[in-house]
């Protein structure tokens, strides 16, 4: 990473410095700063509430993502490690970020969960030390499988046992319980006023049959297919989502089998919207089967398999439900490495497990802090809903500690501050919004609502002395606002804000990307903008974008980071992820 360049200033009075206004310093080849005017703050409020009509605005429709991950193993060699190296989340650290993001993670947990003697390299019945479970819980696991051929293998004991520390540690599960009636159980989580419901079933060639739970034995959900397609059925009206897990397959093959094919397609046909299948141990195959989408195997997770390149890759599915349609999937390639640990894949690795789904899908960009420097990779993603613009025009936060949000909204490219279902506030005449965003820019923690704005001139509300008229050309401003009330009117009061940037925001984002616990501002700059006052349109006109993360301190914006120009689109943070499209 480059480091951040604090330029030199021509000598001035502190009192001409204090006048100067707000600007933009940038030298060539070297990273810029943004100043802001110190004074700016002493701005007056202007009370506009009166005056306001309240403008038609749609508040964006919720969203939840869902996280899948393969097969889950934490005994045998990985067991080994993590007593070793006395760190129990050690696997799911390099992936823990990304994954409690998620508004609900689900993975298949194939180890029995109790205390007893260490289970040996080659040992193929499966128990780990409960305090393994500090690992899921790092990761952020809502709900696992238990339908599979090893969560039985210690037996009732063991069962119940595992079932005893997921409930401590609140973490759901489907496919296994105490009775066969709790074994077929589906699992109901409600987000964002939708309900999502998961149910998990194992295969039954070659397993004992006191694995599968009956009317008086704890066990697994056995697959069967008549008993699968009324469950679905049974369980369609009570969820607006429904998602089937199936344990099932040929062991290290790329394609799925027939037994597969015809289980997941049946629950499709049932009424199933995700089919997630494990037990392969390697990825397989992708297909959209009706109105349903089925991940025929994601591969391994967290396993000991290190003796092929294949045992050791896996697949994430990051699937955005909207509250009527799947919007968005991601499909995102990890690589399991010496220690366990799950990891996203090299671009070669990436691509050679992509090409396994056999699917048609478009390339991602993601950027994240490794410790050091922002770092590239690759993922891929189908969308089937496309957004309207990639613009932030509706953003909501309690700026007053009342319990009550406020919203800051753009509307036919005019900012607004809505409080209680009213406009309070508005962009001065003549000023062009684009973006909005609430957050604490500047770590003071206290928020602040930025707008990314057109106007004429090259500075804020006040100029440098020396400057006897401001330009009319109309340039591109960050302006950050605080809400303030002056005689019982609420208002925006102007805290800070830019020059003239030369290199326009086209879409901006806040976040702790580097984990020092203070907010960053991530944009995508159009860097070669050829109308003044407007984007260049990617990728349309051959335009280029770079990704700038910017830093607050003593009232300037230090660019820490540019990335490589190109056709960037659709700036997404997720987890400790920068996300955009290319």
């Amino acid at each position: 990473m480059k480091k951040a360049i604090i330029l030199s200033l021509i000598l001035v009075s502190a009192a001409a410095v204090i006048a100067s206004g707000v600007f933009f310093i940038q030298k060539l080849n070297q990273l810029p700063e943004i100043n802001g005017d110190r004074n700016i703050n002493q701005e007056p409020v202007k009370n506009q509430e009166a005056g306001i009509a309240t403008p038609e605005y749609k508040k964006p429709e919720p969203e939840v993502s869902l996280i899948a991950v393969g097969d889950i193993m934490l005994s045998r060699t990985v067991e080994q490690l993590l007593v070793k190296q006395s760190d129990f989340t050690l696997p799911f650290k390099p992936l823990a970020g990304f994954l409690a993001g998620a508004d609900i993670a689900f993975g298949n947990l194939e180890t029995a969960i109790m205390a007893g003697r260490p289970i040996l390299t080659g040992e193929f019945l499966f128990r780990a030390d409960p305090k393994t479970v500090a690992g899921l819980t790092l990761a952020g696991f809502d709900v696992l499988s238990l339908a599979n051929n090893h969560t039985p293998n210690f037996g009732q004991f063991g069962l119940q046992n595992t079932f005893a520390e997921l409930e401590k540690s609140g973490i759901k599960y489907a496919g296994a319980g105490t009775n066969a009636a709790e074994a077929a159980k589906p699992v109901i989580i409600e987000k964002q006023g939708m309900k999502f419901g998961f149910l998990a079933y194992t295969y039954g060639q070659y397993i004992p049959k006191e694995y599968f739970a009956s009317a008086d034995r704890a066990g697994t959900n056995p697959m069967d297919l008549v008993k699968m397609k009324a469950d679905v059925k049974s369980l369609r009206p009570r969820v607006d989502w429904l998602i089937v897990s199936m344990h099932v397959g040929t062991e290290y093959q790329l394609t799925p089998n027939e037994e597969q094919t015809k289980f997941a397609r049946a629950a499709v046909e049932a009424g199933a919207d995700v089919v997630l299948g494990h037990h392969p141990h390697v990825v397989q195959t992708f297909e959209k089967y009706k109105n349903g989408y089925i991940f025929y195997s994601l591969g391994n997770f967290v396993f000991d398999q290190l003796w092929s390149e294949e045992t050791q890759e896996g697949l994430l599915a990051k699937i955005i439900f909207g509250q009527k349609e799947i919007k968005q999937i991601e499909f995102l390639p990890v690589k399991i490495n010496k220690q366990f640990q799950p990891d996203f894949a090299s671009a070669s690795t990436s691509e050679k497990i992509i090409s396994i789904l056999k699917y048609p899908v478009q390339k991602q960009i993601r950027f994240r802090w490794d410790g050091k420097d922002f770092i590239e990779s690759s993922g891929w993603q189908i969308i089937l809903v496309k957004p309207a613009d990639n613009y932030s025009v509706y953003q909501a936060a309690d700026l007053d500690g009342d319990g009550r949000p406020e919203e800051a909204v753009v509307v036919d490219r005019i900012g607004y501050l809505i409080k209680n279902g009213k406009a309070v506030w508005k962009t001065d005449d003549g000023w062009q919004a684009d973006n909005v965003i609430i957050g604490d820019f500047n770590n003071d923690k206290i928020p602040e609502v930025g707008f990314s704005l057109w106007k004429e001139g090259s500075y804020g509300p006040s100029k440098p002395f020396w400057v006897k008229e401001n330009d009319k050309e109309i340039s591109n401003h960050l302006f950050l606002y605080k809400l303030a009330e002056t005689k019982n009117l609420a208002s925006l009061q102007m805290v800070w804000g830019s020059s003239a940037l030369d290199q326009p925001i086209k879409e901006m984002a806040l976040g702790d990307f580097d984990a020092d616990g203070k907010n960053e501002l991530a944009v995508l700059e159009n860097n070669n903008a050829p109308v003044v006052g407007a984007y260049c349109n990617t990728p349309l006109q051959g335009c280029l974008v770079n990704l700038s993360i910017w830093r607050f301190s003593d009232f300037i914006f230090f660019n820490v980071f540019k990335s490589r120009a190109g056709e960037f689109l659709g700036l997404k943070i997720f987890g400790d992820y920068i996300y955009v499209g290319e």
